[in-house]
C-alpha cells in the first residue's frame, strides 16, 4: 500500500500531486514532528478534510487508514484519535472503517501477514478504549485467539498466536478489565508450561555466559512484572485526548462482525519462535534521559520493538526508514536501541537480505556521524571480544563478516587493523576471531579490486590475499569477439574449429572478467547464449565447476552463478574432496539452495507445475553434508534456515536418527 508513497520524496511540492496522493500523504504524515500543542489542531483539519472528499475518494482514504493501522505502529494511538474523532463528526464513514477492520484482520492473518495482524488488532483495542467500539467487541477477539491455545493444532501455529495475545496485553492490558486479563495471562501460563522447546534449533551462541531465552518465556515473564507494577512504562507514550473528551463521548460506537479465527487457513510458512538475546547492558538509571533500559524490563522490550517494526515495514524504503527511526522521541538511548536491534536480528534468523541491514547502518552512520558509528563499535568489540567464549554459530558469524566487510567496503576500509596482530599472529588455528578476520578479508577481495584492498590492509594481513589469482591465459580472439559483443552464431563457428571448445570458453570468459564480479557478471551475460548451447549434460555442468575452480581458486562465488544446476553443484562438491571446513563452501551450497526454492516456488505458483525440483537439491545436501566427518555447524544453520520447505520424510530418509528426530520435533510441534 505504502509503496508508492514511500519511494516519493517528502519534499515534493503538493500542487504536483493528484488529489488522491495528497489525502494519503497527509494521512501518513499525521503527527510526524508535530508538537502535542498542535497534534490536536492537525487531527481535526485531517477530519475536516477526509470528511469533505470522503465520497469522491472513499477507497483511497479507507485503504490507507488500514495501512496505517496494520503498518505505522508506533503512531497507533495518534491514529486511533484520528479515527475516533471522524466517527464523530461522520457515523457512516466510521462504521465502513469498522467493516473495513474485520475484513482487513482476517485478510491478513490468512495471507500470513502475522506482523499486520499483530499491529492492526493492538489498533482495535486503541479504537475500543477511546469508544469507537464496545471494550467488549476486542475482548471477543483475544478470546478468540485464546482458545486456539487449546485446540490441537501445531505449535509454531500456537505460538504465534501466543506471542500475539502478549503484544495485545503489553500494548493495550491497561485498557482491558482486570478479570480478562488474569484470565489471557493464566491461559498464556498454562500454554507455555506444556510447550516443547526445541534448544536444537536456534541457539546462535553455544557456550559462555551470554543468556539465551525462549521468546515466549522471556515476554511472559517480563508482562507478569509489567503487569504487577500496572502497565507503568515510560516509553509508551500516552496521548492526553481531553481537546476531543467532548466529541469522543458523542460517537457512536461501532459492532464488529464476529470473527472465527480458528476456521481461518493460514497461509505461507509459520515462522517459528526462535531465542532471544541481547548484546548491551544498560548504563545509567532509568531515570536519565539518556539512559538505556535494563535488559530484563519491559521498557527494553518495548523500545525494541518499536526499532523493529519500523524496520520491517519500511524496508521497501531505507531512507524513509531511517527518518522514521530517528523521529522516535521517548526518554532512553534510542540510537543504541536501533544499533543492537538490527544486530541482533542480523546475527539471529534474518529477516531481511544482508543489503538491508548495511544500508541502514551506513545510511545512520552518514545521517548522524557522531553517534551511531560509536554504538556500532561498541557492538562490533562486544561480539569479536566474546565470539570464542561464547562459541558464536559458525553461520551466524559468516552472516557477521559478510556485514562487515560491505559496511567497510562503504567506508573506504577505514579500520584499526593494528589492533588484531597479536590474533593473527597467534597459534590458535580454531580461532573464531581469526576466522572472522579472514572470512572479512576474503570478501572484501569479491567486492574491491585487490590492489585496493591490499593498499589498505597492513603486511601482517596480506597472509589472507592470494598471491595471484590468474592460472590461465584466455584465447586472445575470442576475448576480442566477447569484447565487441559478436554475435552468438559468429563466437559459435569459431568455436567449432577449436578444440576443447567449452574449455576454451570458460577461460576466456574468465580471463575477460578477471578485473572485478562485475566485470565477470557482464562475461557470462554476454556469454549466457552460447554456453547454453554447448552445456547439455551433467558432465558438461561438471566441467564447467572444475574449469571454474582450477580458474578462479579464490574467487569462490563465481561458480554459484546460474549457469549450473543445484543438485550438480552438491553431488560435486561432497564427492571432490573440496575444503568442506572453509566457509566460502557453505555460502555457495546456501546459494544453490536458495536459488532451488525460488526455483519451485516460481514453477508451482507461475507455472501451474507440482515439481520435487528443491527436493531433489535439498536430499542431495543433507545426504552428503551431513555424513561427513566435520562440525555439523554449518549443515545445521542451513538445514535450520530451510527447515520450513522440508519434509519429515526427507530427514527421515538422509539424516542420522539423532539429529533428523530433533528436526521431526521442530516441523511437527
Amino acid at each position: 500500500m505504502f509503496a508508492e508513497l514511500k519511494r516519493a520524496p517528502r519534499e515534493r511540492e503538493e500542487e504536483t500531486k493528484s488529489p488522491e496522493e495528497q489525502i494519503k500523504s497527509l494521512i501518513y504524515v499525521l503527527g510526524d514532528k508535530v508538537p502535542l500543542s498542535e497534534l490536536f489542531e492537525q487531527i481535526d483539519s485531517l477530519v475536516n478534510v477526509v470528511t469533505r472528499d470522503y465520497e469522491e475518494h472513499r477507497k483511497v482514504i479507507l485503504r490507507t487508514i488500514e495501512a496505517c493501522g496494520s503498518q505505522l505502529p508506533h503512531k497507533l494511538n495518534i491514529y486511533a484519535l484520528f479515527v475516533s474523532a471522524l466517527n464523530a463528526k461522520n457515523q457512516e464513514i466510521g462504521a465502513e472503517i469498522a467493516k473495513m477492520l474485520t475484513d482487513a484482520l482476517e485478510f491478513h492473518l490468512s495471507d500470513g501477514k502475522w506482523r499486520e495482524f499483530q499491529v492492526l488488532l493492538r489498533f482495535i483495542g486503541e479504537l475500543a478504549d477511546l469508544g469507537f467500539l464496545p471494550l467488549v467487541a476486542y475482548s471477543s477477539i483475544v478470546d478468540e485467539l485464546v482458545s486456539i491455545l487449546k485446540s490441537d493444532k501445531k505449535q509454531n501455529l500456537k505460538d504465534m498466536f501466543a506471542m500475539t495475545i502478549m503484544k495485545c496485553l503489553v500494548y493495550t492490558g491497561r485498557y482491558l478489565m482486570e478479570e480478562d486479563v488474569e484470565k489471557y495471562m493464566e491461559a498464556i501460563k498454562e500454554y507455555i508450561g506444556g510447550r516443547v522447546i526445541n534448544d536444537f534449533a536456534y541457539k546462535m551462541f553455544h557456550s559462555g555466559d551470554l543468556e539465551q531465552r525462549d521468546s515466549l518465556e522471556d515476554l511472559y515473564q517480563r508482562l507478569c512484572v509489567f503487569k504487577e507494577d500496572r502497565w507503568f512504562s515510560k516509553i509508551l507514550t500516552i496521548i492526553d485526548d481531553s481537546p476531543f473528551s467532548d466529541l469522543l463521548m458523542n460517537q457512536t460506537q461501532h459492532e464488529l462482525r464476529p470473527l472465527r479465527i480458528e476456521a481461518i487457513e493460514v497461509s505461507g510458512n509459520i515462522p517459528f519462535q526462535e531465542k532471544v538475546f541481547y548484546l548491551l547492558d544498560s548504563e545509567e538509571a532509568m531515570y536519565q534521559k539518556d539512559s538505556y533500559p535494563e535488559k530484563e524490563s519491559m521498557d527494553r522490550w518495548i523500545l525494541m520493538d518499536i526499532v523493529w517494526n519500523i524496520c520491517h515495514f519500511f524496508e521497501i524504503n531505507h531512507k524513509e526508514c531511517v527518518q522514521a527511526l530517528m523521529l522516535i522521541d521517548v526518554p532512553a538511548n534510542v540510537n543504541r536501541a536501533i544499533v543492537e536491534t538490527i544486530f541482533i536480528n542480523l546475527l539471529s534468523n534474518p529477516s531481511f537480505k544482508i543489503a538491508y541491514y548495511v544500508t541502514l547502518l551506513c545510511d545512520l552512520c552518514k545521517s548522524y556521524p557522531r553517534i551511531i558509528p560509536k554504538d556500532i563499535g561498541k557492538i562490533l568489540f562486544t561480539v569479536f571480544e566474546q565470539m570464542d567464549a561464547w562459541e558464536l554459530d559458525y553461520y551466524a558469524l559468516d552472516r557477521f563478516s559478510s556485514w562487515f566487510a560491505l559496511h567497510l567496503s562503504n567506508f573506504n576500509l577505514k579500520w584499526p587493523w593494528d589492533d588484531w596482530k597479536e590474533i593473527i599472529e597467534s597459534e590458535n588455528g580454531n580461532s573464531r576471531q581469526k576466522l572472522f578476520i579472514e572470512q572479512t578479508i576474503s570478501k572484501l577481495l569479491s567486492l574491491l579490486y585487490v590492489n585496493r584492498v591490499k593498499a589498505a590492509l597492513p603486511d601482517f594481513l596480506h597472509v589472507f590475499i592470494p598471491s595471484s589469482l590468474m592460472t590461465f591465459d584466455g584465447d586472445e580472439t575470442l576475448i576480442g569477439m566477447l569484447k565487441e559483443k559478436k554475435s552468438k552464431e559468429e563466437i559459435n563457428e569459431y568455436l567449432s574449429n577449436c578444440e576443447n571448445s567449452l574449455e576454451k570458453l570458460i577461460h576466456s570468459i574468465w580471463k575477460f572478467g578477471s578485473k572485478s564480479f562485475t566485470f565477470i557478471l557482464i562475461a557470462i551475460e554476454r556469454s549466457l547464449p552460447i554456453l547454453k548451447d554447448l552445456v547439455s549434460t551433467d558432465q558438461d555442468q561438471i566441467e564447467i565447476l572444475k574449469l571454474t575452480l582450477e580458474f578462479f581458486q579464490n574467487n569462490h562465488q563465481l561458480i554459484s552463478y546460474n549457469l549450473v544446476h543445484p543438485k550438480v553443484l552438491m553431488d560435486f562438491i561432497f564427492s571432490n574432496q573440496q575444503p568442506l571446513n572453509q566457509y566460502w563452501i557453505w555460502r555457495i551450497i546456501d546459494a544453490a539452495l536458495s536459488k532451488s526454492v525460488d526455483r519451485n516456488i516460481y514453477l508451482e505458483k507461475e507455472k501451474g507445475m507440482k515439481v520435487d525440483y528443491f527436493e531433489n537439491v535439498i536430499s542431495a545436501f543433507i545426504k552428503h553434508s551431513f555424513a561427513q566427518d566435520m562440525t555439523l555447524d554449518y549443515p545445521i544453520g542451513i538445514l535450520r534456515k530451510y527447515i520450513n520447505h522440508v519434509s519429515p520424510s526427507i530427514l527421515v530418509d538422509n539424516l542420522p536418527e539423532d539429529i533428523s528426530s530433533k528436526f521431526i520435533n521442530l516441523i511437527n510441534v
